[in-house]
């Protein structure tokens, strides 16, 4: 399954046990809608059928973990365009570089923000913006 390969290459794996969810999520944490008509909750805390008190992926993972799961969207919807700003900047630069050779196997142009030269290789054209507002555009 394509999704499964992908959280595997991105290092997130763990993201798939059970025991990784049930570490945050169980039922203290699931509210069923009939509780709102006590009136302890509002509607607009709730999803659908439950309000999840657990947190959220930004509390709940590193914020290198985020990193590898955003690059992992980018890697399963294979779009058309990808601008990453400092996509992997909470990452060792051999995530990035395995990561960044998975990118580059897609169909996809990536446009890059980043202060990691190691990326560069990924890339055919280097826009340099200067403080005078002027730019240079050189090829790599």
């Amino acid at each position: 399954m394509k999704l499964i390969r992908i959280l595997k290459d991105v290092g997130l794996a763990h993201l798939l046990k059970p025991e990784f969810h049930n570490a945050f999520v169980n039922e203290e944490h699931m509210i069923l809608n009939n509780d709102i008509d006590s009136g302890y909750y509002s509607e607009h805390e709730t999803g659908l059928d439950i309000i999840h008190g657990s947190g959220t992926w930004e509390t709940m993972l590193s914020p290198g973990e985020v990193q590898r799961l955003l690059l992992g969207r980018v890697l399963f919807w294979e779009p058309k365009y990808a601008i990453l700003d400092e996509s992997t900047s909470s990452l060792n630069s051999e995530m990035a570089l395995e990561i960044y050779e998975k990118l580059s196997a897609l169909n996809t142009t990536l446009i890059s923000i980043t202060h990691n030269d190691r990326l560069l290789q990924f890339h055919k054209l280097k826009l340099n913006l200067n403080s005078d507002t002027s730019y240079e555009l050189t090829s790599i």
